[in-house]
């Protein structure tokens, strides 16, 4: 797998054509419902008393579309007695961690979401449709050479493992604090702005305001909103029956959705011993998407790979080290250059190019996605 420029939300299955309607109706009286139906929340329903963790799991994946491992040490005999109904999906993993008295980790190595072990810890937290906004830290400190009290509030924001987002606001907008005595409290101008988003799963971003006056005990209100940019969907892209590539009538071309996928080059740069091919891809978004001061940032996770299978098992053999040409500043076009090559540390030999076929993962239409939050009686340490 290759990611370029490292910076950093159904009843259950019952085949009832109502059911789904009706599901669809309420994803749509969520917030955010004017989002591509690709991003409404899909929900979750399960109802019962010694339900089975690992059944729990797997349902709530077949629901929701998205997966979460159990990697908790201590888990046998646990059963679950859960009640929701058309809950999104960050509601109903969070009662289910309750249940089981574990943590949800949004920090795993292989970028995975999974229950690890507890004790399950209640934060003040914020859902709407794909995301859930926690409140995980608030510190109050004074700055001694200017003598400013400083209120920082550490937000985490989680959203489905489903949606890849590429950007996120770094700084919120429409913001009201107000303290339990009803005094506002100011909120600076400035420091806003999209970053990239380094992590699989989750985004922090910190808040800083005047500190509240001493008699203050909570925060009573903290309300705003943050937004995303990111696709609806990722879309895989396949050539098969590969062979050298070195002219442009030779080019090989892949249409989904809007965005078009050349195989510009396939060609071999060395041979004998070890065996190195480079591929070059020409990338062609719509133009009426969202625009970006460089083009790198519509290439997060995105994967390259060779696949083919031997034996009934699936191989893949993944690219390394990347070439970045950027399109001309009118259009949304980019041209990436892949190698791939014999790694023995791996035991992985390319050997005969043809036995492959080309496998490229990127996202599809891109879309701003709005993340309103709102938090009561917060308190203050």
């Amino acid at each position: 797998m290759t990611t370029l420029l490292v910076l950093g939300l159904l009843s259950l299955a019952t085949g009832s054509s109502s059911s789904a309607d009706n599901q669809e109706k309420a994803a749509k009286a969520q917030p955010g419902a004017e989002l591509p139906k690709e991003l409404l929340p899909k929900l979750f329903t399960m109802q019962g008393k010694d339900l089975e963790a690992p059944k729990v799991l797997a349902e709530l994946a077949k629901q929701t579309g998205n997966a979460v491992e159990d990697r908790r040490r201590m888990k046998e005999d646990t059963k679950l007695k859960l009640d929701l109904k058309k809950a999104s999906f960050w509601q109903a993993l969070d009662a289910i961690a309750k249940e089981a008295d574990a943590k949800v980790s949004l920090y795993e190595r292989d970028g995975k979401l999974a229950l690890v072990d507890g004790p399950y810890v209640a934060m003040p937290v914020s859902y709407n449709g794909l995301f859930r906004v926690a409140v995980k830290r608030i510190d109050i400190s004074r700055i001694l050479d200017t003598d400013a009290h400083t209120c920082i509030v550490t937000m985490e924001v989680a959203w489905e493992p489903r949606f890849q987002p590429l950007l996120m606001e770094t700084q919120p907008d429409s913001l009201e604090i107000r303290d339990d005595k009803g005094r506002s409290i100011a909120v600076p101008e400035g420091g806003k702005g999209k970053g990239a988003v380094g992590h699989r799963n989750v985004g922090e971003i910190q808040l800083r305001v005047p500190a509240p006056q001493r008699s203050a005990n909570q925060l009573a209100l903290l309300k705003g909103k943050l937004a995303v940019v990111g696709p609806t969907e990722m879309l895989t892209f396949t050539f098969d029956k590969l062979g050298k590539i070195n002219k442009r009538e030779q080019e090989r071309k892949e249409s989904q959705k809007g965005v078009t996928l050349r195989l510009r080059e396939l060609r071999p740069e060395q041979e004998g011993e070890e065996s190195i091919w480079a591929a070059g891809l020409t990338l062609e978004y719509p133009v009426e998407g969202p625009k970006f001061e460089s083009f790198q940032s519509w290439l997060l996770n995105n994967e390259f790979y060779l696949e083919k299978e031997k034996d009934g098992v699936r191989i893949r053999f993944p690219a390394y080290g990347s070439e970045y040409e950027p399109g001309d500043d009118n259009d949304n076009r980019a041209a990436v250059r892949y190698h791939f090559g014999d790694q023995p540390d791996k035991n992985q030999v390319l050997g005969d190019i043809s036995d492959w076929k080309l496998v490229y993962r990127t996202p599809g239409k891109i879309t701003e996605v709005p993340i309103p939050f709102e938090f009561k009686d917060l308190d203050l340490p």
